[in-house]
């Protein structure tokens, strides 16, 4: 998911990026709103285009400085920091630079959640409803859940592929991990795709759990267990989030179904839990 971090003055806003993004002044961008004298209303824009981030200026091109090659239509790609200086500084930083994941917005409290912490919608291989008989919901669309507005936010790559070469909801679905190379790879009869790098390590912390009993781990718990492993011992809570949410991407990348299956969820006041929906038979972690 991309993130990025937002400062002006003494705030520091840590933020998820949709497919477009706005930033100003004006009200209409809720928590991208940057209430900074003679910044404009609507100062920049940053977009997921063509398998990366871009940024172009909309108002106020002589205060804004940023790197990144200049492409079509005053876009650039974005490296690193974009800085607006008249005379106070606003600075965008992104820290996360993975593609935009499907999001539900609150519209009353303004934040955004990743929809697969979000439980008031039922998701399946053709998109997002409210209930299982209901319309599959489009990108934009609004509902209610608990007397409260959301609205639903989609990549518009979103959906995978019908082509899809296994889904590791199939019973016969295996996981084999392999620590010391940070790989991971899903297999269902001749078919397999493989994973690769940091998200490996959350995998991991969750399929030994699953070995050793019911799996289910607490995301404090999941963070401790992802550290011991290996982990960056300065990652917060969130991290564990994000590195489910790179392996989601990741498998929908290589057409694989089942991918909003693979792990199970429930929250007990304000705290999820999750775990690998594949049984201790169909996971091994193989030390070499």
């Amino acid at each position: 998911m991309g993130m990025i971090l937002l400062k002006y003055g003494v705030k520091v806003k840590r933020l998820p990026l949709l497919e477009s993004n706005g930033f100003g002044r004006s009200p209409e961008f809720g928590m991208r709103t940057i209430p900074v004298k003679n910044l404009p209303l609507f100062w920049l824009e940053v977009r997921w285009m063509s398998g990366q981030w871009v940024w172009r200026v909309l108002n106020s091109e002589d205060e804004t400085r940023g790197k990144g090659a200049l492409l079509q239509h005053g876009w650039r790609t974005f490296q690193e920091r974009i800085y607006f200086r008249n005379p106070n500084i606003v600075l965008l930083e992104l820290f996360d630079s993975s593609p935009p994941e499907a999001m539900v917005e609150a519209l009353n409290a303004g934040t955004l959640i990743p929809t697969s912490e979000f439980q008031g919608l039922h998701i399946g291989e053709a998109g997002y409803r409210i209930d299982p008989e209901a319309p599959v919901l489009a990108n934009g669309e609004s509902f209610v859940y608990k007397s409260e507005a959301y609205r639903l936010w989609i990549p518009q790559n979103y959906a995978p592929s019908v082509e899809s070469v296994l889904s590791v909801s199939d019973v016969d679905c295996r996981l084999d991990i392999y620590p010391t190379l940070l790989k991971a790879t899903f297999s269902s009869g001749r078919n397999s795709v493989t994973i690769q790098g940091e998200m490996v390590r959350i995998l991991w912390v969750y399929a030994k759990e699953r070995l050793q009993g019911e799996g289910w781990l607490e995301t404090a718990t999941a963070l401790e267990a992802w550290i011991d492993l290996g982990g960056n011992t300065s990652s917060d809570l969130a991290r564990v989030s994000w590195e489910r949410n790179k392996i989601r991407k990741q498998l929908l990348d290589q057409s694989v179904l089942g991918v909003d299956q693979l792990f199970e969820r429930y929250r007990q006041g304000t705290l999820w839990s999750h775990r690998l929906k594949l049984t201790a038979q169909q996971i091994a972690i193989v030390q070499r």
